[in-house]
């Protein structure tokens, strides 16, 4: 039996850890919603479906629960693959709100010396370019059904979110443009938990009154002291409040290029990010 042939089994098995490890073969569709209530049962702290492993195959590599539902985005079962992008976007929407609540910490190998005790998930650099890919392949598939297509592209659209907090208040929005140069901003808010995107209301709001909040890509600009960051794409990990303003942790894509603490004024938000950051 091939690997492709394998792969359409219509069980897999997996290995979950408690008291000892127990291996469950389960059919295709009680796999996904025994792992879906897992989901649920650490909405509050799911940082443990991103970073423990387990052996979901006999004779595979380990992976995570996260990294075991990307590798199904492929599975040919219509209803099948659309619960499994179903319930990867619910673990990512738990995660987001774990981050920015502290229970997580959104970051790097290379920015866990900073997180102080707390729990970190490399979100971007373990999973997110293969959620990207996974989901494009999705949409652009010939044989793709409408509800996969429907989640795929609600899935893409999550990871590709902007979000921004407005002052005075600190209000969360989504962030959609530029206009004015990067003078004003458009945004869509203020957004609600559970959300409720029918009573958002679209501002335009200036650039200087609004802070990238945690998971937001950015790019550096204006920077004098440091300019050979000016033009390099990031990710906002943290913020840092001390008596001479706020300060944002940025992690930068390409290799080689460290860390960095930029005041909001000096980032913008990057809208179109590229395929690929060497």
């Amino acid at each position: 039996m091939s690997d492709e042939e394998d792969d359409e089994n219509v069980s897999f098995r997996m290995t979950v850890h408690s008291s000892k490890c127990f291996v469950i073969n389960l059919t295709k569709n009680s796999a996904i919603r025994t792992l879906t209530s897992v989901v649920e049962a650490t909405k509050n702290d799911p940082s443990k479906l991103w970073i423990a492993e387990y052996a979901w195959r006999k004779n595979y590599k380990q992976t995570t629960v996260a990294g075991a539902l990307v590798n199904r985005f492929k599975e040919r079962e219509e209803n099948c693959r659309v619960d499994i992008i179903e319930c990867f976007t619910r673990l990512l929407s738990y995660t987001v709100s774990a981050a920015s609540s502290g229970v997580l910490v959104l970051a790097s190998s290379s920015t866990m010396d900073d997180a102080y005790g707390a729990v970190v998930v490399d979100l971007r650099s373990n999973v997110s370019s293969a959620i990207v890919k996974a989901c494009e392949r999705q949409l652009n598939a010939k044989k793709g059904g409408d509800r996969s297509t429907v989640e795929a592209d609600k899935l893409l659209k999550e990871c590709k979110e902007r979000r921004v907090a407005v002052l005075p208040h600190g209000e969360s929005f989504q962030a959609l443009r530029y206009e004015n140069d990067g003078e004003i901003c458009v945004v869509q808010g203020p957004i609600t938990k559970p959300r409720q995107v029918d009573d958002e209301m679209v501002q335009r709001i200036a650039n200087n009154l609004m802070i990238p909040k945690l998971g937001c890509a950015v790019i550096c600009h204006g920077l004098v002291s440091a300019s050979h960051l000016n033009g390099e794409l990031g990710e906002v990990r943290d913020m840092k409040r001390s008596g001479t303003g706020i300060r944002l942790a940025v992690h930068f894509e390409k290799k080689g290029v460290k860390s960095a603490l930029v005041k909001p004024e000096n980032l913008r938000i990057a809208f179109e990010l590229p395929d690929e950051v060497v």
